[in-house]
């Protein structure tokens, strides 16, 4: 036993000692370093055997889960790492391994620990096992793993097993290796009735039995190769007579208590995966229908949500083949009939649960997406006639099965669309749901009206708009006057005409001023949707510039009423500033066409006026700071825009207001007075920024967004004033030093402004901003996010550009490269990249720097990337050890991306090394072995293998 790995466990269990903890994931991440080392000596089964047997070792129910979780980082990470390394570099002794984790799984089986070392016996299985379905079926029909006699908790562990196996499957930041994991994948895949086949069949096994079944299920929405009824051909065939699901329908159809979620669950998800209508699916639907479709006016919420989860789960996957396949007189039809019609019941019960609603739309929703046709794409230069056609004629032929489908439903789904539409009329809740609608509305238009997959929304209003516009596009909407008999009052329309360019328009044209302000804030996002040529590319009809100007006639007439008749004053500022927001955004889209400026500057000028009047009417009852901010950030754009422009006498009234609204009101002004276009003008606008940066932490609502805008409009201004001569660079230089050293915190602010003037002034003014900057005491523990932004390229390498700049920047580079918290946690490795390049920018500028000192802070930084991944070593099989079997490449492709150009900064600095004649007296090994190496290639595995 090594006591030195003892003696680091102790203090790490009891002191939390983190130097402890590095120095045990050091011994473990290197313990098969050597080709044939047996796996099972090494130090961490060891640690696993001494906390199980040495009855002198007293370890804590904590101590034995850190072991186990060390355990868990040696077969997902080392050993598996180790086994993908040429045949005389990989381990031995893996099958010993296995075992020794299949009995300590006994021991621990109903611990935290236990759940950890599943997760070993299932890695181990993976890569060894060749033949895993059966070896994972002996176990669950009751063999066990050591050859000891059956017990059911060896078939629970079994079970537990396949779970995890499932898991390390799915999950691709789990190294196993592309085709190892995609042949067992795809055998365990065919195999799958080996879980129905547990002799298990007490109450109190059937939770585990259903999870593994749920698992087993949702592990086939993962194939590849064909649907999940073809896929697993002997699964589907047993489920229905399988002991599980006898439990499931029994659950389904008890009145006394309410179904256990895991089994609505584990329903939900086998009704889901019914594509095909075969002898086992109608027996499915056949018990699973009728167990749920109990009268609506029961009194429990759960029966509600029961039901309408189940049926709308059928719907989901088996609407289309039944619709197309069954005759009418059919009992699956006249089941799915009047599943379909218990929906509607649901959606028009006023006393249905909002959870139940939300069920009903999501079905609904995922209906109308296998109804929705495929589009017909044109054919490519480079595409073959005949596999284009067939391929066409496939589309055609699966729209022309959607469109006999929707022929049967169209009753049903116009039924739907009309209890939605009247649900959304007459929610209590309506007030509260349409923000979300408006920013449900406004990400759609950022994302290009891409088709929308998400299906699922918690806010009941959202699962009500979202499947009454979808229906809408399928359909059509509805008429003017089916919903004007829904909503009579024309303020209440706009809700529901919203879903079509047309009855918009059509709404905009009727109603008067006042009706516009009830549902005011689904007007800007409804605007920018249709107004012309906003998302060129979308498949949704927008107006034409004559309709946008219309539009914009309409909201230009409301403002001036609301003007003349003082509506601010009275209370309803945020309606209003909601139409002027409207009529903004289709002033922008006008200019984008192409409309002529001076068209606009006149008609404007009410607009103008009353968001002044909103602006300068701050600390009145209704102007809460957050509607004067509104006010102020559509007044910019006019102003930026140029269709409006303050006039001088403005200015003294300005300079009044607070300094969020004079940064935001003098950086875009400038464009249209003379007056706020001067140098002390700028320099007033930078005072009003360091000011509102200075009050960030008071609940001063969007100060981020304000100091960007500014920013951005400062920043363009400064730069033509400067090259075109008319400001003086050094008069604009000893401003902005000025200006900086009375506000060193703002660093981002100042470099980017530096970037503006002349090259020759930028490197010794740039560094003085950093110096500044890092001479405060809070600077030390600047965000990680911050530092990146601080470091860009656009700042450093006009310092790296003098020898007097890099030589006085190198020492603060060291500085930053001193141990700190930040560099252990989630983001440190984004820290540690900003500050490699940064290290390289300097290193390889045109005034090379004193070799030993690069050298000695090249160790630095890696020395601190060491920290990072330590850090993350024992976090990341918990961050990898999802229960659900959910994928998220993203983060590992965020995480290996961030690793790649650490070390592609780290080889491009270290080819100083080979410069050395002699290392230094104490040099590790990788840097003789950086010297030797022949490209950054080679530089990239050395430093990978440190």
């Amino acid at each position: 036993m090594d006591e030195a790995a003892v003696a680091a466990l102790r203090r790490f269990a009891l002191h939390g000692d983190t130097a402890a903890n590095q120095e045990l994931l050091h011994l473990i991440d290197h313990s098969l370093d050597v080709g044939g080392t047996n796996a099972a000596q090494t130090v961490t089964p060891q640690l696993l055997r001494w906390s199980l047997e040495d009855t002198t070792a007293q370890a804590s129910a904590s101590t034995l889960l850190y072991v186990a979780v060390l355990n868990r980082h040696f077969c997902v990470r080392v050993v598996l790492d180790h086994l993908a390394q040429p045949l005389d570099r990989r381990p031995t002794g893996l099958d010993e391994l296995q075992q020794l984790y299949v009995a300590a799984a006994r021991l621990t089986a109903h611990s935290a620990a236990g759940k950890q070392l599943v997760q070993c016996v299932a890695c181990l299985l993976i890569v060894l096992e060749d033949h895993l379905a059966d070896r994972l079926c002996f176990w669950i029909r009751g063999g066990s793993g050591d050859g000891a006699s059956f017990t059911a908790e060896d078939c629970c562990l079994a079970l537990h097993i396949f779970i995890a196996v499932v898991d390390l499957l799915v999950d691709r930041r789990v190294p196993i290796g592309s085709i190892r994991r995609a042949t067992q994948r795809r055998q365990l895949q065919e195999h799958l009735s080996i879980v129905l086949q547990s002799p298990l069949n007490g109450e109190e096994d059937m939770q585990l039995l259903v999870r593994a079944t749920d698992t087993a299920v949702r592990f086939l929405a993962e194939a590849i190769h064909g649907e999940p009824q073809e896929v697993a051909e002997a699964f589907w065939s047993s489920l229905p007579t399988s002991t599980v699901w006898r439990h499931c329908v029994g659950c389904l159809a008890g009145s006394t208590t309410p179904c256990p979620e895991g089994v609505l669950d584990l329903v939900c998800d086998v009704l889901r995966s019914l594509t095909v209508l075969d002898a086992p699916a109608e027996t499915i639907l056949l018990e699973a229908l009728p167990a749920v479709l109990q009268p609506v006016t029961s009194p429990s919420t759960a029966d509600w949500e029961t039901m309408s989860r189940v049926i709308a789960a059928a719907l989901e996957a088996s609407t289309e083949a039944i619709i197309t396949e069954q005759p009418p007189d059919r009992q699956l039809f006249l089941l799915f009939s009047s599943a379909a019609e218990r929906l509607v019941q649901v959606l028009q019960a006023p006393t249905a649960p909002s959870s139940a609603v939300n069920h009903v739309c999501e079905g609904i929703s995922a209906l109308v997406q296998v109804l929705q046709p495929a589009p017909i794409p044109e054919m490519d230069p480079t595409d073959d006639p005949e596999d284009f056609q067939e391929v066409v004629g496939c589309m055609k032929s699966a729209n022309a099965t959607k469109a006999a489908a929707m022929v049967k439903l169209r009753p049903f789904l116009v039924a739907c669309e009309t209890a939605l539409a009247t649900r959304l009329a007459k929610s209590d809740s309506a007030r509260a749901g349409w923000r979300s609608i408006a920013d449900y509305v406004t990400q759609r238009l950022l994302d290009g009206e891409a088709e929308d997959f998400q299906i699922v929304h918690e806010e009941v209003m959202l699962a009500l708009y979202t499947t009454y516009e979808r229906l809408s596009r399928l359909l059509g909407p509805l008429t003017a006057p089916e919903l004007h008999s829904i909503a009579a009052a024309p303020d209440q329309q706009l809700l529901l005409v919203m879903v079509c360019a047309d009855l918009t328009l059509q709404w905009l044209q009727s109603v008067e001023p006042s009706a516009l302000l009830l549902q005011a804030v689904l007007l800007p996002s409804t605007v920018a949707r249709y107004v012309v040529g906003v998302a060129p590319a979308c498949s949704i009809p927008h107006w034409s510039a004559d309709a946008s100007l219309t539009v914009l006639k309409v909201l230009l007439h409301a403002v001036s009423f609301y003007h003349e008749h003082a509506v601010c004053d009275s209370g309803d500022v945020v309606a209003v500033l909601a139409v002027t927001e409207a009529a903004v955004k289709v002033v922008e889209a006008l200019l984008e066409a192409g409309l002529d400026v001076a068209q606009l500057r006149q008609s404007c000028a009410p607009l103008a006026a009353l968001l002044w009047h909103c602006v300068t009417s701050g600390g009145q009852c209704f102007f809460t700071v957050q509607r004067c901010h509104s006010a102020t950030h559509q007044l910019s754009t006019l102003l930026l825009r140029g269709v409006a422009a303050l006039p001088d006498s403005a200015v003294p009234v300005l300079t009044a207001q607070s300094p969020y609204t004079q940064a935001i009101l003098l950086s875009s002004g400038g464009a249209t007075n003379t007056v706020m276009d001067t140098l002390e003008a700028l320099a007033h606008t930078l005072d009003c920024l360091a000011q509102l940066e200075e009050r960030s932490g008071q609940g001063v609502d969007d100060v981020e967004s304000a100091v960007a805008r500014v920013l951005d409009s400062v920043v363009a201004r400064v730069r033509r004033h400067v090259e075109m001569g008319e400001w003086p660079a050094d008069n604009v230089a000893s401003m902005l030093d000025r200006w900086h050293a009375r506000c060193p915190q703002l660093v981002l602010c100042f470099l980017k402004l530096a970037a503006t003037i002349s090259a020759p002034l930028q490197p010794s003014l740039m560094l003085e901003g950093f110096t500044r900057f890092f001479r405060l005491p809070e600077s030390r523990d600047v965000s990680t996010p911050d530092l990146v932004s601080l470091l860009s390229l656009e700042f450093l390498e006009p310092i790296a550009a003098t020898l007097t700049t890099t030589q006085a920047f190198f020492p603060l580079l060291r500085w930053l490269l001193q141990p700190h918290p930040a560099f252990t946690v989630a983001d440190g490795g984004r820290r540690v990249h900003a500050l490699a390049m940064c290290g390289r920018i300097v290193c390889e500028g045109t005034h090379p720097l004193s070799l030993p000192e690069v050298v000695e802070t090249l160790r630095m930084c890696i020395a601190r990337w060491q920290d990072f991944v330590a850090a993350m070593a024992l976090s990341s099989p918990e961050r990898g050890n999802n229960s659900d079997g959910a994928n998220d490449d993203g983060g590992v492709e965020d995480e290996a991306q961030v690793e790649r150009r650490v070390l592609e900064e780290l080889a491009v600095w270290s080819r100083r090394v080979a410069e050395l004649t002699q290392l230094p007296a104490n040099a590790p090994g990788w840097l003789a072995s950086l010297r030797c190496a022949q490209d950054d290639y080679e530089r990239m595995e050395v430093l990978k293998n440190i």
